[in-house]
């Protein structure tokens, strides 16, 4: 009899799950296409402590933000835009570009000001700021100016020389803005004279902003006769951290060589600022004999984090080898890793690889207390997540994971989908509270569990949804598990807890989105009221504790 109420309050949680569904709360294109011949993609976002959205990208045609419309005036054009989330409308939006092809590529703030990088070609109009080209592509790095309901471009620095030349990435920290990306032969950074190795190479540049212009303070260059595309960047300190891909077998940064195992390998590399100079500290490599790539790079203290994919047979981070899912080897699948700064050198600590046989990539993550937050996009009827599995709707979906950080290993708490039939990306995924901003490109109507992004049908609109996050400090799996029933979810105002016969004296705990315990009860029966009366709307857990283990639950309140 035991066994067979054990056995129900598995299925009755298991329904309560199917029940509940899929944890997006919403999804909106802040732009919208004015017909399907035209698009738009969010590339990169950001939230400022206020709650407010920031994103940027490109588009093509005519597209509409609230009440303004903008028309592209070559073949794409750069956006920035500000959304406020709680009355799901459109603050502000701004324009850039010119007759040639044109994107972002990050977008970093700092108070009122908001920085974007990107590449444009010919020239370019940023306002009422004008950059000339000198070759095929060029970067740039510009800053807005945001006022509150509306915002202006402040300024602009074109990265150029006659070869191709990109910014990638974008980080800031009181004055000073952190810029890398890539170039060909040499290039002219303020006062620094870079030349390649013979191939691609990285360049680092650190701007002093003083208000209306931008002052070099320093640039350097990483690489050797390959390939050396940076596309992360993170702050710690005076520690500069740049993430990417290489070719080549004398990649040179600082005093360390890299040589790629076949193909791509992935590389991060320390830099120190020193005020008016950097010099890089260290350099490691990760991956095998296929092509594997990185795009993502997020730091806590002396931790960092790493997204992207691998295309071997099998890739090595250190003394981890991830194996891919796909047989025989044809697409990539994802990975996240975690790695530490030891000071003199970096090593690797953990990685996991995320997705099935049908190719995947992880592109854009984030970190919060204890957790990993990573989007991309997944194929294929079986990609795996830690315990989850998803199912593409057809084509590329996007997926949204979490990640449990436990010290020497990681957990996967979360998985969700969303998409259409068509191809669908995430890219830049951003915590805030108990929820979780997603943005990237959908082809119209995709579906965010109940929610459908609006539009031109077959239209590729740049979006943000929302989603809870995992409550932290909720490890799955630590000690015996107790199984009960949480009905009914998501609730308003009360749920029930129902527990096995004879499970004895019961503590249930009602846990935030950080973990932190809300309200605490004992239940001596086997079935037990929670009040979830003034509790705020959003993601939660119930933890139930009693002599035989602990389990906890997720629990939406309404």
């Amino acid at each position: 009899m035991r066994l067979i109420f054990t056995f129900m309050c598995l299925l009755l949680a298991a329904a309560v799950a199917s029940a509940q569904g899929s944890m997006w709360r919403s999804a909106v294109a802040p732009g919208m296409s004015a017909s399907a011949a035209y698009s738009s993609t969010v590339i990169a976002s950001a939230v400022d402590a206020a709650g407010y959205v920031y994103q940027a990208g490109q588009f093509s045609g005519g597209i509409t933000f609230g009440g303004t419309t903008l028309t592209s005036a070559g073949s794409t054009d750069v956006f920035v835009v500000k959304w406020n989330p709680n009355t799901a409308s459109v603050v502000w939006v701004q324009q850039a570009g010119g007759p040639g092809r044109d994107a972002v590529n990050g977008l970093a703030l700092n108070g009122s000001s908001v920085y974007v990088v990107g590449t444009y070609q010919n020239t370019a109009t940023f306002g009422s700021l004008s950059v000339a080209g000198a070759g095929a592509d060029d970067g740039f790095v510009a800053k807005l100016n945001d006022t509150g309901p509306a915002a202006s471009f402040y300024w602009v620095q074109a990265i150029r020389s006659p070869d191709a030349e990109a910014a990638t990435a974008v980080a800031v920290v009181g004055s000073a803005v952190y810029v890398t990306g890539n170039f060909n032969n040499t290039i002219a950074l303020g006062s620094n004279n870079l030349a390649t190795a013979g191939g691609v190479d990285a360049f680092v540049e650190r701007l002093n902003d003083n208000g209306s212009a931008p002052a070099v303070a320093w640039a350097v260059r990483g690489g050797g006769a390959g390939l050396d595309a940076p596309f992360g960047l993170a702050l710690n300190g005076t520690s500069v951290y740049i993430s990417g891909y290489f070719t080549g077998l004398a990649e040179t940064f600082g005093a360390t060589t890299l040589a790629s195992a076949g193909s791509y390998d992935v590389f991060v590399a320390k830099l120190t600022d020193a005020g008016t100079s950097a010099a890089f500290g260290w350099a490691l490599r990760a991956g095998g004999t296929g092509d594997d790539l990185s795009y993502g790079l997020v730091a806590n203290g002396s931790d960092l984090y790493l997204a992207g994919g691998f295309g071997g047979g099998t890739a090595a981070f250190g003394a981890t080898t991830l194996t891919n899912a796909s047989s025989p080897i044809t697409f990539t699948d994802g990975f996240v890793a975690k790695l530490t700064d030891g000071g003199s050198g970096g090593s690797f600590v953990w990685a996991k690889s995320i997705g099935g046989a049908a190719g995947d990539l992880a592109v854009g993550l984030t970190y919060q207390t204890g957790h990993v937050y990573v989007t991309g996009y997944f194929a294929g009827s079986a990609a795996i997540f830690g315990t989850h599995s998803l199912a593409s709707a057809g084509g590329k979906d996007v997926f949204l994971a979490g990640l449990l950080d436990l010290g020497s290993a990681a957990q996967v708490q979360l998985a969700e989908r969303a998409g259409s039939a068509g191809d669908d990306q995430g890219f830049s995924v951003q915590a805030v509270g108990n929820l979780l901003y997603v943005s990237g490109v959908a082809l119209v109507p995709a579906a965010f569990g109940a929610y459908a992004l609006a539009g031109p049908v077959g239209t590729p609109e740049g979006f943000v949804a929302t989603v809870y996050a995992v409550p932290t400090g909720v490890a799955p799996g630590a000690g015996p598990a107790v199984a009960f029933g949480l009905f009914p979810n998501p609730a308003h105002g009360r749920a029930t807890v129902q527990l096995p016969p004879g499970a004895g004296p019961a503590t249930l705990t009602v846990l935030d989105a950080l973990g932190r315990a809300l309200r605490t009860q004992t239940a001596t029966g086997s079935k037990a009221e929670l009040d979830l009366i003034g509790l705020v709307p959003g993601l939660h857990a119930v933890r139930v504790a009693t002599g035989g283990g602990t389990a906890t639950q997720k629990l939406v309140v309404e």
